[in-house]
């Protein structure tokens, strides 16, 4: 067991997320006051030996410690996946079992981009709370999700993309066991897997965090996610940068927001070589300015949307 000052983050990943991970874990030790406190804790099923060493590299690089435990894929065979999600979004639903001791741990999914100090969310008081979240803005999907399950209009739904855990209630409420048998018997309408279940299942135990830890990046583009009035405020405070989605910073032609952020962390790690892969490489003047002009029409687009409501 890591010593008590530690501060524990936990990943859960595969091969293809490793890079990305790697990124993730740089940016949070980056941006750490002492990163030396820090144990990051991977789950995966399978990596090869050669990405175990790199990503300790980069971990330890700045003087954290590097954990991998292996992930039991089996019980999730018969559970749903959607385009875009593996195996892996399932496994942390059971992280919390590795540190029955510990008073909170930190889940991050390995599509995000760190900004702030982490170490904040460990001064937080969230009450009794099992987990603690940041509730997905006003998308206009939110409300068949809560219509579906008859929850008031105004019910937050959870995005679980950064998790801040207390084991000992995750576990005694058996939490990852009864979001499991909810989804086997609830296959059909899942929109997100094991985030409908972990928000059906902690309905009003979840503590709601501040939208700016965990800003989606493709909100600003997306009128389908719904912007709010004051997202580009929640915009500039952002402290973590969270690429949801099929629009991720290291695909070709990806237009959201800090691509470039992700390409400059991704230069400090132990993955740095990748750049010089084909197809794979920071973006251009021209990709930055093609960027900046969807962004921009996409705004314009929202608001033109806007006033023709306003007007009908």
């Amino acid at each position: 067991m890591p010593e008590r000052h530690s501060k524990i983050v936990t990943l859960c990943i595969n091969e293809d997320y490793a890079l990305p991970c790697a990124v993730t874990v740089q940016s949070l030790l980056e941006h750490s006051a002492e990163a030396s406190e820090w144990d990051v804790h991977l789950f995966t099923d399978k990596l090869q030996a050669s990405t175990m060493v790199r990503l300790r590299q980069t971990i330890e690089a700045k003087g954290a410690r590097a954990s991998f435990h292996l992930a039991e894929y089996g019980r999730f065979k018969a559970l749903p996946l959607k385009r875009g999600f593996s195996s892996d979004a399932y496994t942390r639903l059971f992280v919390a079992h590795a540190f029955p001791e510990a008073d909170r741990i930190i889940y991050l999914d390995s599509d995000i981009l760190v900004q702030r100090d982490l170490a904040e969310l460990f001064d937080l008081d969230w009450g009794s709370a099992v987990v603690a979240a940041v509730p997905n803005g006003s998308a206009p999907f939110l409300a068949d999700f809560r219509n579906a399950r008859r929850w008031p209009n105004d019910s937050p739904v959870f995005n679980t993309g950064l998790l801040m855990i207390h084991p000992q209630r995750w576990i005694q409420g058996e939490v990852g066991e009864r979001v499991v048998d909810w989804l086997a018997d609830n296959v059909e309408g899942n929109m997100f897997v094991d985030q409908d279940g972990i928000n059906h299942i902690l309905f009003g135990k979840i503590f709601s965090l501040d939208p700016v830890w965990n800003v989606e990046a493709r909100l600003c583009q997306d009128y389908w996610m719904g912007l709010s009035q004051d997202w580009l405020k929640v915009r500039k405070q952002s402290k973590l940068i969270h690429f949801t989605g099929f629009r991720k910073p290291w695909s070709r032609w990806c237009d959201v927001p800090n691509r470039g952020d992700w390409f400059r962390t991704l230069k400090a790690t132990a993955f740095a070589d990748e750049l010089s892969r084909p197809g794979f490489k920071p973006p251009s003047l021209y990709e930055t300015a093609f960027g900046k002009l969807r962004f921009a029409l996409s705004i314009l687009r929202v608001r033109m949307r806007r006033e023709k409501r306003g007007k009908g």
